[in-house]
């Protein structure tokens, strides 16, 4: 799922992502979740922001 997600917030195909940072980042802290799912959240996050300053 989150490689899935990863590759379309990487190819810019979805027209809103900066909204889904608070729930990546909920996410990201669930200790319900494994470790490399919260981790990968994180990553996405990071991408979305990235690309967000670079639309600026």
């Amino acid at each position: 799922m989150f490689d899935a997600l990863d590759s379309l917030v990487k190819r810019d195909e979805i027209s809103d992502a900066p909204q889904m940072i608070p729930f990546l980042r909920e996410l990201s802290n669930d200790e319900r979740i494994p470790l490399i799912a919260r981790n990968h959240a994180s990553r996405i996050v990071k991408t979305i922001e990235k690309k967000k300053e670079e639309k600026k």
